[in-house]
């Protein structure tokens, strides 16, 4: 039953979730790293409130990225099973956390004058365009997937 289930999976579909579950694998152990050096820095006054609420919200960013990482695990083992809903549940995990930067970086550049608002929307738009192009090729995968 299995070599059925292996000669008819496409070997883009394989590739792409190898460099998923690679990538989320990274993803997850900075991530995780991250907060524990945040952690570091919760009782530590800046002497600045907006450099205070900055920290806050990367704080938010990286808990909304690590559940995000998860949703894409689960969705690219669900696309692997062939299961078309794995594609939608990765699809919320890749971008919802572009979408939650992008506000919480709007509200930061916004206190960050021109200049940190153009470093802020670089860096979400660079920051989008892998997701992105992993949510399309993956979209490609779509007509195979039950």
């Amino acid at each position: 039953m299995e070599e059925t289930n292996e000669t008819t999976r496409p070997a883009f579909l394989k590739v792409l979730c190898i460099l998923t579950w690679v990538g989320s694998g990274i993803g997850l152990i900075s991530g995780l790293i991250g907060l524990l050096g945040a952690s570091a820095y919760e009782n530590i006054d800046f002497g600045d409130a907006a450099l205070n609420a900055s920290m806050e919200k990367m704080k938010m960013i990286q808990y909304v990225s690590l559940a995000c990482i998860v949703l894409c695990i689960i969705g690219s083992v669900m696309m692997w099973q062939m299961k078309k809903a794995g594609f939608y549940i990765y699809a919320i995990g890749e971008i919802a956390p572009i979408a939650v930067s992008f506000i919480i970086l709007g509200e930061l550049a916004t206190s960050g004058g021109a200049i940190g608002g153009g470093i802020a929307a670089s860096a979400g738009i660079i920051g989008a365009i892998f997701p992105l192009a992993f949510v399309i090729m993956y979209g490609l995968n779509l007509k195979h997937l039950k």
